[in-house]
């Protein structure tokens, strides 16, 4: 494999990381910035499906 294609091949790769870490870094601040719900209570019939 000639050393252009390894350069490319390895710029890809590290694109294709910083890619992947920044949707994930996008992921993790929609969600703590997201309006939280109020917390259910065991007694409310809606919260018993919701899994928290």
């Amino acid at each position: 494999m000639a050393t252009n294609d390894q350069e490319y091949l390895k710029d890809l790769a590290k694109k294709a990381d910083e890619s992947r870490d920044n949707t994930f870094d996008s992921w993790l601040t929609d969600l703590e910035d997201k309006e939280q719900p109020e917390a259910c209570s065991i007694d409310n019939p809606d919260c018993e499906n919701c899994g928290s």
